[in-house]
């Protein structure tokens, strides 16, 4: 990698999904279990959980379904927003 390539990365907005710490938020708002969340779309409570801690991503109909059951625009599942540098956010 070159020096050049990687002030551009530095430059460049850096992202990064927000899902994990608003799925928590929703479901628990909702009264709603990690179990019961799991049973209603079809994904295990061990994913759901990955998913919340920030370990593993959905689809995007597993997004679709999550959201139509929380109750929250689907939208608000796919939206990224920009961080700093030291992953706060902007």
């Amino acid at each position: 990698m070159t020096l050049e390539h990687m002030v551009r990365q530095v430059k460049e907005p850096i992202t990064e999904w927000r899902t994990p710490n608003r799925l928590r938020r929703w479901r628990t708002d909702n009264g709603i279990s990690l179990d019961e969340l799991a049973d209603l779309v079809g994904l295990s409570k061990s994913m759901l959980s990955r998913v919340e801690r920030g370990e593993r991503g959905l689809s995007a109909v597993a997004k679709v379904k999550v959201a139509r059951r929380l109750d929250v625009p689907v939208r608000e599942l796919f939206e990224v927003e920009p961080i700093d540098a030291e992953g706060l956010s902007a």
